[in-house]
């Protein structure tokens, strides 16, 4: 198994999932638009879905955020990110290469995907908010760890979300989910 917070060249087993294989997302839905290679502009019905697009944060640059930051950088991907104008578009080719097909857990799903820092700093791109997106009104699919889908709603508790991204958190959040 890749991912849930492992790195690309490592795996893990079901014992590795301490919070639970019922109360841990493996698997979600993320909206990719269409890759575009001729230069001469976006466009389609595709990207007029708001969340397909990485908005800049104007202040945090900090590479690793601890838990103040990050709420603030929360904040700030929510409420206070640049306009569309100033976006790169997640298309899973673009500068940003893997980061357009996959999602965190820093926001819950359907919100602006964020980044913040730049390539020159220790830690590459610093902190980032790659949200589940889907076409579905209200949220999104989701798959836990022993097989279940879910539909996890855009009104979901951040925390309770927060508590289903982790494996090893010690969160006990099916109850809420």
């Amino acid at each position: 198994m890749v991912g849930l917070g492992a790195d690309a060249f490592s795996s893990l087993g079901p014992r590795d999932v301490t919070d639970g294989l019922s109360q841990t997302v493996f698997l979600g839905e993320k909206l990719i638009p269409p890759v575009n290679r001729s230069g001469s502009g976006i466009s389609g019905p595709a990207y007029e879905h708001p969340n397909l697009w990485i908005r800049l944060i104007r202040d945090i640059a900090i590479p690793r955020l601890p838990p103040p930051e990050s709420a603030q950088f929360a904040y700030d991907c929510e409420h206070e990110a640049l306009p569309p104008g100033a976006t790169w578009p997640m298309d899973g080719q673009s500068l940003f290469g893997h980061y357009g097909a996959e999602f965190n857990h820093v926001l819950p799903p359907n919100r602006n995907s964020c980044m913040n820092g730049n390539g020159d700093l220790p830690g590459g791109y610093g902190f980032r908010a790659s949200t589940a997106t889907s076409q579905h009104a209200g949220g999104v699919h989701v798959l836990m760890g022993d097989g279940a889908v879910k539909f996890a709603s855009d009104e979901i508790d951040v925390d309770v979300w927060r508590a289903v991204g982790t494996r090893n958190g010690n969160e006990v959040a099916a109850a809420a989910f």
